[in-house]
C-alpha cells in the first residue's frame, strides 16, 4: 500500500552496532533534528529490539514529534537480513539476534513501514548519497572494526544477493583455515584481522604497552616490534581480501572505514602490500563520513521510500 504523504512528515534512521545504538530523526530532506547514541544491550535478542523501539519513541518525544507524523523507519544491522524471510542471520556481534519475523517483532511495537539493512551495506549508501561514492557508479565500502563487512555499489545502486548476504566477507578464507570449526562463529577473515584479533596477536607477539587497538595503533610512532608486525599481518591479509575483491567485482575505488579500517597507518600498509600482489591497485580511500557512514545512510535509505512514495502517487 502506498502511504500518504505530509510535508510535515518526519523519518528515522538507527545504526544498530555491537556496542552502540545511535537513532535520528530527520525531515524529508534528511536534515537531522534530533539524535541520541546509547550502549547497546548487551543482554541482546528481543531485549535489544525493544530497546531501539524505545530510542525512537523517546527520541521523538524529545521533539513533540507523534509516531503518526513519522513516513518510515530505516534500521542498519550488523548481520544478513533476507526480506523475502523477513530473517536476520550472522549477528555474531549481537547475541541471541538471529532469527525470524524480525521487522514484523518491530513493528509490533513500532506499527510503521520499517526498512532492514545489513549496517556495512547502509554505510555504503550513506557513502552514496553523502560520501565518498558521491560521484562514482561502482565502489565497495570496507568495514573493520570488532566486525568486518563489505557493501557492494554497482552502477549506483546496491547489491544485496539472493539472501541479503553479499558482502560478507568475515567468512573469506584468508588469515586461518577455513575449515576450523572454531571460525563459524565470525568467520575467517574476521578472526584474523578484526579488533579482538589484532589485540590477541598483539599479547602473542609480547606487546605490553598498550590495552586497547587504539594503542596499538599509538605505538607505531614509539617503532614498536610487536605494534608493527601485527598491523602488518593485518594488512597483509586484507591486501589478499580485497586483491579476491577487485577480482570479482571491478569497484573503482575501496572505501575503507570501521574503527580499525578508517586509521591511515593501516590503510598505508594495505596500499603497500596491493602494490606487490596487484599489478594494477586498486584506489584506497578512508571513509569522509567516518563512524557516521551508517546513520546517514539509513537517513538515505528512508528519502528513497519517500521517493518511492512519490513516484507511486
Amino acid at each position: 500500500a502506498v502511504l500518504p504523504l505530509r510535508v510535515q512528515d518526519h523519518l528515522v534512521g538507527a545504526d544498530l552496532g555491537g556496542t552502540k545504538l545511535t537513532v535520528a530523526i530527520s525531515d524529508l530532506s534528511g536534515e537531522i533534528k534530533a539524535e541520541t547514541t546509547v550502549p547497546t544491550d548487551r543482554r541482546g535478542g528481543d531485549h535489544v529490539k525493544r530497546q531501539l523501539i524505545a530510542e525512537i519513541h523517546a527520541l521523538l518525544n524529545s521533539i513533540d514529534v507523534q509516531l503518526d507524523a513519522v513516513h518510515c523507519a530505516a534500521v542498519g544491522v550488523p548481520g544478513a537480513y533476507d526480506r523475502q524471510t523477513d530473517s536476520l542471520r550472522l549477528t555474531s556481534n549481537i547475541r541471541d539476534f538471529d532469527g525470524e519475523r524480525f521487522v514484523s517483532d518491530l513493528q509490533k511495537l513500532l506499527p510503521i513501514r520499517i526498512i532492514v539493512e545489513n549496517d556495512v551495506t547502509t554505510a555504503a549508501r550513506g557513502e552514496l548519497w553523502q560520501g565518498s561514492g558521491r560521484s562514482l557508479d561502482s565502489f565497495v565500502f570496507l568495514a573493520i572494526g570488532t566486525g568486518t563487512g563489505l557493501g557492494i555499489v554497482s552502477d549506483r545502486k546496491i547489491v544485496r544477493g539472493a539472501s541479503g548476504g553479499a558482502g560478507e566477507i568475515a567468512w573469506l578464507p584468508f588469515g586461518g583455515d577455513p575449515f576450523d570449526s572454531r571460525n563459524f562463529s565470525s568467520g575467517t577473515l574476521e578472526t584474523a584481522v578484526g579488533s579482538n584479533a589484532i589485540a590477541e596477536r598483539y599479547r602473542c607477539y609480547g606487546g605490553t604497552s598498550a590495552t586497547t587497538v587504539a594503542e596499538i595503533f599509538d605505538q607505531l610512532a614509539a617503532d614498536e616490534f610487536a605494534a608493527s608486525m601485527v598491523l602488518d599481518e593485518v594488512a597483509k591479509n586484507l591486501a589478499l581480501s580485497i586483491s579476491a575483491i577487485t577480482a570479482v567485482l571491478d569497484p573503482e575505488i575501496v572505501v575503507l572505514g570501521g574503527s580499525v579500517g578508517s586509521r591511515e597507518e593501516l590503510a598505508d600498509r594495505i596500499r603497500s602490500q596491493l602494490r606487490m600482489c596487484m599489478p594494477k591497485p586498486v584506489e584506497i580511500e578512508i571513509s569522509r563520513l567516518g563512524p557516521r557512514a551508517a546513520l546517514v545512510g539509513a537517513i538515505g535509505m528512508a528519502i528513497d521510500v519517500v521517493h518511492e512514495t512519490l513516484f507511486l502517487r
